[in-house]
């Protein structure tokens, strides 16, 4: 027991430099419904969704002149290169809608996510200053099928070990992988080599230092 207490001790007060982003999975309750995406919009967000037959829009309402950024995603698979697209529209006070920008899936950056042991193919950042007013997102596809990724902002914050677990087991199960890629992911195999080290140290260094004979002290003449 006390093995394990040393290693419950461990996973708990060592920190992680791992990053762990602000995540969600939102889904429209009936088709076409807008998702109002709240918060800061320069804080790095992951949004995690699935294409069922319609397309998916989110919104976003800019209080003042802000620098956005705008990525979407998707998991690299066998099946290959799913043809998502983006386009981004201002909604203006007449009801009217302005593009922005769009993505049409024609270009595709391979990314190795080490720490999800992931694999994505990203589209083209899409950095920009938008005035104040409102804004929507749409992601579809010709048959509007498939999983994605829609990152909004570009400043994430550093997180603990549990956190990070957290994520990687939700992300890697909403894609259909399994939760825990212990020799894949970088995250999970160094902390399991600190952890086991750790035992091996409590094991056999820790009953020699405990038992290790004491010098007598001499009082100086």
């Amino acid at each position: 027991m006390q093995y394990l207490a040393a290693l419950i001790f461990f996973l708990c007060v060592v920190p992680s430099s791992a990053v762990a982003l602000e995540y969600s999975f939102p889904v429209p309750t009936r088709p076409y419904e807008v998702i109002g995406l709240g918060g800061d919009v320069t804080t790095k967000h992951e949004y995690y969704g699935e294409l069922a037959g319609d397309p998916i829009m989110y919104e976003v309402v800019l209080e003042s002149t802000t620098d956005i950024a705008v990525q979407l995603s998707q998991v690299a698979s066998s099946s290959g290169v799913l043809p998502l697209r983006l386009l981004v529209v201002e909604v203006l006070p007449s009801g009217q809608v302005k593009e922005v920008t769009r993505f049409t899936g024609e270009e595709w950056r391979v990314s190795r996510d080490s720490v999800l042991a992931l694999t994505w193919h990203e589209a083209p950042l899409y950095e920009a200053e938008l005035p104040a007013g409102m804004y929507r997102l749409e992601v579809s596809s010709p048959l509007n099928e498939g999983r994605y990724r829609l990152t909004l902002g570009t400043e994430g914050e550093t997180g603990g070990y549990f956190t990070t677990w957290k994520r990687l087991g939700e992300v890697r199960s909403f894609f259909g992988l399994s939760p825990l890629p212990l020799f894949s992911s970088t995250f999970l195999l160094a902390h399991f080599v600190l952890a086991l080290v750790t035992l091996l140290c409590w094991r056999f260094l820790w009953p020699r230092w405990r038992d290790r004979p004491h010098s007598e002290e001499h009082p100086l003449v």
